[in-house]
């Protein structure tokens, strides 16, 4: 089993996104970075140890790689606060990434060129030191307090945001150009730069009664879907939104990208017919929640509100 580490603010409210990725045998709370050995809690969180809240996650690396970790990570914190994260303030509550060997190194270096801006430090692992048991899978054994963390931190509220933003920006699109050559491929990348978690989001459009691949982020991806067939074909047959929390337990799932874990697969209409799907992956288990559903089918609503499919329109 591998470990990796990283700091991503609170250790309550990071630890999630990791605990539920396929691959992933455990996470653990701590504290890296600092010289002193063993830090109390009270101490780091006081800012006197020069510490920062951690994370230690053992991993399957035939199941899944530090990379997909990486990204995990960046996708579940703010890179551009280098005060801290949310309202936990301080050095303890700066974000980090700490490797263990060059390959590690290079790699998180490749993701931080990546984002412009980024106050993201990277680190050589210097030890980790494992916070008290009342701190471990915080989320688990107090989900109301996690839940009130997470309100109270302005975790919950900036996603929130970040949808409704969503929303607007899509709006903004389609009252400039409806033309789904232009809409949709807008439409894939807000998804993309929003959203965390994602390893592909797109669309699929009918085409001589299959569902051919539309514009999209991420991997390549399967040509041709059968309907019927796989979470997209079987969701475009039933007319209705697939949330699928592990696709590997999907009967006939079809594995265009081998890094996606679960995913939701919500059809398009116009005149009263499916004309296609949108479909996110995640490289996380159990990742869509009833939240995000509600969100990407209003979303998807304004998609058929306004799309112009020109030589693609349903009579």
């Amino acid at each position: 089993m591998d470990k990796a580490y990283f700091a991503g603010g609170c250790f309550w409210c990071i630890t999630p996104f990791f605990a539920r990725a396929k691959g992933v045998a455990g996470v653990v709370s701590g504290f890296s970075g600092g010289e002193e050995k063993d830090p109390a809690y009270e101490q780091v969180k006081a800012q006197q140890t020069g510490h920062r809240e951690s994370i230690e996650v053992s991993y399957d690396p035939q199941q899944t790689s530090f990379d997909t970790l990486l990204h995990i990570f960046l996708a579940n914190v703010d890179p551009y606060d280098g005060g801290g994260q949310y309202i936990d303030r301080g050095h303890s509550y700066t974000l980090a990434v700490y490797y263990q060997n060059e390959k590690e190194r290079l790699a998180a270096q490749k993701a931080l060129n990546e984002i412009p801006g980024a106050q993201i430090a990277l680190e050589p692992f210097c030890g980790f030191y494992a916070a008290g048991e009342e701190h471990q899978e915080f989320y688990k054994r107090h989900p109301e307090e996690f839940a009130k963390e997470m309100e109270e931190s302005g975790r919950t509220k900036v996603l929130s945001e970040k949808g409704e933003r969503l929303v607007r920006q899509l709006k903004s699109f389609a009252e400039e150009e409806p033309w789904y050559v232009s809409l949709l491929p807008n439409a894939a990348a807000l998804i993309w730069e929003t959203l965390p978690d994602l390893n592909w989001a797109g669309f699929y459009l009918m085409r001589d009664e299959v569902l051919a691949l539309g514009p999209f982020e991420g991997k390549t991806a399967c040509i041709h879907i059968p309907l019927g067939k796989g979470v997209c074909g079987t969701a475009a047959v039933k007319d209705c939104t697939l949330r699928v929390p592990d696709v590997h337990e999907f009967p006939g799932h079809i594995a265009c990208d081998s890094a996606s874990n679960s995913e939701i697969v919500i059809p398009l209409h116009k005149n009263g017919r499916v004309i296609g799907v949108m479909d996110l992956d995640s490289p996380s288990l159990n990742r869509f929640t009833a939240g995000d559903q509600t969100l990407l089918e209003r979303f998807a609503g304004v998609l058929e509100e306004n799309i112009d499919l020109g030589e693609l329109s349903v009579e």
